[in-house]
């Protein structure tokens, strides 16, 4: 284990928070210039010292507390940061009425062993604070990062506090404060030479709205955010993209569902917080992506998504706990590369990591028709290409759902417009999902996602009788003609009998090999067709699946629609 460590810093809400010391007296302010000396407290294992000049109170609070409501917000977004194991209380800091006036605050930890001792392989400390964010387009109180040194040899955990950390906004009583929290980290790439000079671990991601273009950027990531009103530094750790609600949010990697839920809470005065519903993607190289503000998701915790795939659907619309904290529809977006912090005290900025130039195409899914036991026709529709040439596209399906290139997928040439998709090799009687697909420099990009079946009727092709009865099946539709007279085959010889002209038709299939017209039903399956029974007032009732519940009259054991069909001509 190296001896650098990055040390994360986690700020949480304090409303409802348990106290595990006796409350003490705070002192009033002191001087404008601050505290005069260097003020040492300590809680439980954590050794905080304030720097002369850093805070206007003389007695400033350190206090080790239990807070489940904290320990659940550290749980909510410890999958972003690879946490493997967490100190399950925090310490809190109280610095009086006054904000930090200067960042010459210093915090050191003492690890448990045993908490040493059962780290997983390859884990490294780190520390943690919520970090209170209020932006134009949300308000957040979440866990984040910072940089920080573990020595193995003494167990001691140190950082310096940042400005950031401390917010007057989480108690009625308007005190500044911060509280932190230590965790052991999976340390994905433990060889990795930090750099400023690529901060994105040498990887580009895509834009996960479509169009990454200045425009589309509400708010920047920033950590020297100052409130024009409150005269307070806010930072906000993500970019926030202005999209309508409802549009596609897609994956900007490929990679694997970690985290899906629901972060919502309130502050002490009622206001809105978080990121609402939520997604967490664990990509390939051990990165990560976090998606706030959504609607909707289109994908399942443990499902594979491939780049460019359509995951959710974004929010933010105020009133809906989905929305969070959020004040107006927009895509909040994170991004951690190699699953931690490069070179950096801070989180990264996702934009400088998003391609640049082209973006992936935007096709339309057309769904299948033309559906048989074994076959089906489908399509697409490429509208854009996003600046690059779409160099493949088709229509790929499966029988689980979210269907991929990787899966079952047809070639149907490149470039823009439209294109049909032959889908052959399917299974009779069976459900499947479809969507079409195109592939630039970018990416691949999926349409809308639609289902079928497939029919359970093979073989059935052609003229059936049972000598009264002309049942005429082509592709998936049953007409018939009744035999007034004569043999079947006369009838035919007579021309009144003929394919796409059948004596009556308008024959409706209510499930699967179910058919109905008028008085007379029919049953189509296994390569046979077979009479079901008849109602003489047309009262049939059917069950959801087309299957017969009861026959409210006439049950068919004779007459003209009676019987097995046999097959007289293809």
């Amino acid at each position: 284990m190296r001896n650098r460590y990055v040390l994360a810093i986690l700020l949480l809400g304090a409303a409802g928070m348990v106290l595990l010391t006796t409350c003490k007296k705070k002192s009033s302010d002191s001087q404008a210039t601050g505290n005069q000396q260097v003020i040492t407290k300590i809680a439980g294992p954590v050794t905080v010292t304030f720097g002369t000049g850093t805070v206007m109170t003389n007695n400033p609070e350190a206090d080790v507390v239990q807070d489940t409501s904290a320990e659940t917000d550290f749980k909510n977004i410890a999958p972003l940061f690879n946490v493997t194991a967490y100190l399950n209380y925090q310490i809190t800091l109280n610095i009086g009425s006054s904000q930090i006036l200067s960042e010459n605050i210093n915090a050191s930890w003492v690890v448990p062993e045993n908490f040493l001792n059962s780290m997983p392989a390859n884990s490294r400390m780190s520390l943690f604070a919520m970090v209170y964010q209020d932006g134009g387009d949300e308000t957040m109180d979440e866990f984040l990062p910072l940089e920080a040194d573990f020595n193995e040899a003494t167990g001691v955990l140190s950082a310096s506090l940042p400005y950031y950390i401390f917010t007057n906004t989480r108690t009625a009583d308007k005190n500044w404060g911060a509280i932190l929290m230590a965790a052991a980290v999976q340390d994905t790439v433990p060889d990795l030479v930090k750099s400023m000079d690529d901060p994105c671990g040498g990887h580009t991601i895509l834009c996960p709205v479509g169009n990454c273009s200045s425009t589309s950027i509400s708010s920047p990531f920033t950590m020297n955010r100052l409130h024009p009103i409150q005269n307070e530094v806010k930072p906000h750790t993500g970019v926030d993209m202005k999209v309508n609600n409802g549009s596609d949010v897609h994956a900007a990697a490929d990679g694997t569902v970690e985290w899906i839920k629901i972060n919502y809470k309130e502050t002490w005065d009622l206001k809105p917080m978080g990121y609402g519903l939520y997604m967490i993607l664990r990509h390939a190289d051990g990165s990560a992506t976090l998606y706030g503000h959504l609607s909707s998701t289109k994908f399942k915790v443990g499902q594979h998504v491939n780049r460019g795939d359509v995951i959710a659907l974004s929010g933010g619309v105020p009133g809906d706990e989905r929305a969070g904290g959020s004040t107006g529809a927009h895509l909040h977006f994170e991004y951690v590369p190699k699953g931690w912090i490069l070179g950096s005290k801070n989180r990264i900025d996702p934009f400088p990591c998003i391609t640049t130039g082209a973006s992936i195409p935007v096709v339309q899914s057309i769904a299948a028709s033309n559906i048989t036991s074994t076959s089906a026709t489908a399509g697409g529709m490429v509208i854009s290409d996003g600046g690059a040439p779409v160099t493949f596209r088709g229509v790929c399906w499966n029988t689980g759902g979210n269907p991929g290139v990787l899966d079952n997928a047809t070639f149907d040439g490149s470039g823009l417009g439209l294109f049909t998709s032959a889908l052959s090799g399917l299974t009779p009687n069976t459900r499947y999902y479809m969507r079409a697909y195109a592939t630039n420099t970018s990416g691949t990009a999926y349409g809308t996602e639609y289902s079928f079946t497939t029919t359970n009727e093979q073989g059935l092709d052609g003229y059936w009788t049972n000598g009264s009865i002309v049942l005429h099946y082509s592709g998936s539709s049953l007409d018939f003609s009744q035999v007034l007279g004569g043999t079947w085959l006369d009838a035919l010889n007579q021309g009144w009998i003929s394919i796409g002209t059948p004596k009556f038709s308008g024959v409706v299939k209510t499930g699967a090999g179910r058919w109905s017209c008028n008085e007379l039903w029919w049953h189509t399956t296994g390569g046979t067709i077979d009479a079901v029974g008849y109602s003489s007032d047309g009262s049939i009732s059917m069950l959801p699946d087309g299957s017969i519940s009861t026959l409210s009259s006439n049950p068919w054991t004779g007459g003209t629609g009676a019987g097995s069909y046999t097959k007289v001509k293809p």
